[in-house]
């Protein structure tokens, strides 16, 4: 079976991932995408959502992100709360150009944002859902290794 049919299957279930390559060691950004990428890439962005994508492409970097359960409100994470008004939890580079500098500074500071910088050796970063569950790893030697964040948006979850 291929890795579409894959995701395809996992999506079904409730399950997604995918990954962004880390190349040198860079920050990235958790947390709702609408308070730290521009409009452009924020309109590019909904128009994948209306698609039912889960993550968008801008040259060589990539967004991942995924509806919560219960759409906005404030998700309880391993570090931070993250508040949401667009429905969606994602993570995408700091240093990419769809960025919005002045908005990230500014959700930054209101702990809407988490600003993360891999551990030696990370080749990648995954953004694992599951069951209404985000789960963020590090991935070196091509496995899941390090889970630096994990953010439940379905508190009803049965286990």
């Amino acid at each position: 079976m291929g890795e579409n049919a894959l995701e395809k299957m996992a999506e079904k279930h409730g399950e997604w991932h995918k990954r962004i390559a880390v190349g040198n060691s860079v920050e990235f950004i958790i947390g709702d995408p609408c308070y730290s990428i521009t409009d452009k890439a924020w309109d590019k962005l909904c128009d994948s959502l209306k698609a039912n994508n889960n993550w968008e492409s801008y040259g060589d970097t990539d967004v991942l992100f995924h509806s919560t359960t219960h759409g906005d409100g404030c998700y309880e994470g391993e570090h931070l709360d993250y508040g949401v008004d667009s429905g969606t939890l994602g993570i995408v580079r700091a240093d990419s150009d769809i960025v919005d500098k002045i908005a990230f500074e500014e959700s930054l500071a209101k702990g809407y944002v988490f600003s993360y910088k891999p551990s030696e050796g990370t080749e990648a970063i995954e953004l694992k859902f599951e069951r209404g569950g985000f789960k963020f790893y590090e991935i070196k030697n091509e496995a899941r290794a390090d889970l630096f964040e994990n953010i439940e948006t379905n508190p009803n979850k049965e286990d």
